[in-house]
């Protein structure tokens, strides 16, 4: 397993506009969540929060396997 290690060197590889579009992002599925909580009730509306999480792993989890596999 490896260790989680906090690398603020890797902020300025990343584009202002990345980040931007980050944010922006993960504003937008949270006011998703929170009008799928108002309509459909918490539960409905905390699956929509787990939503950015999920994907940012599974793109993590995409790219690791194109890097091995040289692409």
């Amino acid at each position: 397993m490896r260790a989680i290690r906090l690398q603020p060197s890797k902020l300025r590889e990343t584009p202002i506009r990345g980040m931007v579009v980050r944010f922006v992002f993960g504003a937008l599925v949270s006011v998703a969540a929170g009008l799928v909580g108002l309509r459909w009730g918490p539960v409905a509306g905390g699956a929509f929060l787990a939503f950015p999480a999920i994907l940012a792993a599974t793109l993590t989890l995409i790219e690791e396997e194109e890097h091995r596999r040289g692409r």
